[in-house]
């Protein structure tokens, strides 16, 4: 005779007597009027939805605690990347030499225009916490809002300060005072870069970081130099207080603005939309 099975037969008709014993006391304590029969039907059920319960708890759990961590590292990510910095990618030619100076299509890999992460263009450091207090000088090359679209990052390097006078770089002689709380960019490519020279100063509040490093590729890694290259004429330029006339925009006593008309407003709502302004070099996030 198998003991084994003699042994699971005792422990079963063990456990039987058990729950019967045990539902007969109940009857007569007039703690379960309804009987036998439904309480070793309970017990049973329990027992048989157990197992799936405990799965299903135990995924329930499994997916909370995997909810929690995710919110947790984005707000903690998201804190660090707007407070202290993050890495970014910078597209387009407008800031060669300094970014993407040897910048050729690589015939080894084939990149899509949506490419989030490229290995033949240059990624830097964008310092959000240098940019806090708005306190840049000449030379420091800046991430800011486009004036132009709200959703796109640009990369230009400042040239002018407020109060400063400067020429532009067209050739047609034309000074321009910067007013208070903006500045002057431009991109290091004259030839192939939409900055200050066609839309003016920008606000100082649309710059939220300031790029400091080049981390990609390796053999260009080095801290960025502030100060204006001599390519882009630096002479240009005649700081606050040197007493330059020029054409001051937004300041001026007994100024007032005058509304623009229709005529205008069409204009400048056409030259928004010309064909040049995807020149501009933009810049993306690595995450």
């Amino acid at each position: 005779m198998n003991l084994s099975r003699l042994h699971s037969t005792l422990i079963t008709f063990k456990n039987h007597m058990n729950d019967t014993f045990v539902a007969y006391t109940r009857i007569l304590q007039n703690k379960h009027p309804g009987g036998v029969l439904k309480i070793l039907t309970s017990r049973s059920r329990q027992e048989a939805s157990s197992k799936p319960s405990s799965k299903g708890k135990s995924l329930l759990h499994w997916v909370r605690i995997t909810s929690q961590a995710a919110i947790y590292t984005f707000c903690v990510m998201s804190t660090f990347a707007n407070y202290v910095g993050y890495p970014a990618q910078v597209y387009g030619m407008s800031m060669q030499p300094e970014f993407n100076e040897l910048h050729v299509k690589n015939r080894l890999y084939k990149y899509s225009s949506n490419s989030l992460l490229r290995l033949d263009l240059d990624a830097v450091w964008v310092s959000c916490w240098n940019a806090r207090n708005f306190e840049f000088q000449r030379g420091d090359i800046v991430v800011f809002v486009s004036p132009k679209d709200p959703y796109e990052y640009v990369i230009k390097r400042i040239i002018a300060l407020e109060g400063d006078m400067v020429e532009t770089n067209k050739g047609d002689l034309i000074r321009v005072k910067i007013p208070k709380g903006h500045c002057w960019v431009e991109g290091d490519n004259w030839n192939n870069s939409v900055d200050s020279n066609k839309y003016g100063p920008i606000p100082m509040g649309l710059i939220f970081g300031v790029a400091t490093h080049v981390i990609w590729p390796v053999n260009k890694q080095r801290r960025l130099n502030r100060n204006v290259p001599d390519y882009l004429l630096p002479e240009r330029v005649q700081p606050s207080g040197e007493g330059a006339k020029g054409v001051v925009l937004g300041e001026g006593e007994g100024s007032t603005a005058k509304p623009k008309t229709l005529w205008q407003q069409l204009k400048i709502l056409l030259y928004f939309m010309h064909p040049q302004e995807k020149q501009e070099t933009h810049i993306t996030k690595v995450e």
